[in-house]
């Protein structure tokens, strides 16, 4: 550990990853009345580069934030993770959905890797495992959500997300509904309402207030739904407790 921990970064570079398939423009659930396009495969990954030869790979980050911690990060150590966090926050705080914490993913690779350990081992966790989840992202009708949970179900899958963003919360419920009738005694459902950057110009759709979130959070926690995502914008830390509660 203490020579491993002597590494310096020497380049974090941003790499494309090949289009299988272009899947064309879809109107998402989180951006009703508009769309965005799909592809399968493509995006981006982060990789940073050490001077003993070992490099970390990340999710992929905007250039802007490449180029942010290409500036500030090379030349320091990938075990200072907490720093480096702290160095990523000041500089890419303001920009939305850009990618940031694939630097931190990328270094804590690059710390597994120079200790010959899996990070569930130095973290100290005790699953080698992790279950898998499908996730629904085209906005459909609660039949049309159902009858695909149905035919996830009949694959193998044995928990779904559902995105919910409706004008009202009746709605939002009767979709939730749907699905958990069609497949609650097969499949694990979780929720996600989109919120965490809703105070933001660049999220588009509604933006819940803290009586819709927490009047949603009952009903889906009647539902028997396994988790509830977002809720409300990632920064409101004292209402999120309060749902938490």
């Amino acid at each position: 550990m203490t020579t491993q921990s002597r590494l310096k970064i020497t380049d974090i570079k941003l790499h494309k990853i090949r289009v299988i398939r272009d899947l064309g423009w879809i109107e998402p659930a989180w951006n009703v009345g508009g769309k965005m396009p799909f592809t399968e495969g493509g995006g981006t990954v982060t990789e940073i580069f050490t001077d003993g030869g070992i490099s970390g790979i990340g999710p992929g980050a905007h250039p802007e934030v490449i180029a942010a911690a290409r500036t500030h990060l090379v030349g320091k150590d990938p075990f200072d993770t907490e720093q480096h966090a702290s160095t990523m926050r000041y500089y890419a705080a303001q920009l939305p959905y850009r990618g940031a914490a694939g630097i931190d993913i990328a270094l804590w690779d690059i710390i597994g890797k120079a200790c010959g350990q899996p990070l569930y081992k130095l973290w100290g966790g005790g699953k080698d495992k992790v279950p898998a989840y499908a996730s629904m992202v085209r906005l459909s009708t609660p039949e049309e959500r159902a009858d695909l949970a149905v035919r996830l179900a009949d694959e193998g899958w044995q928990a779904i997300k559902l995105r919910i963003h409706y004008q009202t919360m009746k709605e939002d419920v009767a979709l939730v509904e749907a699905v958990v009738d069609a497949v609650g005694d097969r499949m694990a459902v979780m929720v996600d309402a989109n919120q965490a950057q809703s105070s933001g110009n660049w999220q588009p759709g509604i933006q819940w207030t803290f009586h819709r979130a927490m009047q949603t959070a009952i009903e889906l926690d009647q539902l028997g739904v396994y988790w509830f995502e977002e809720p409300l914008p990632r920064f409101a830390f004292a209402d999120l407790a309060r749902i938490n509660a």
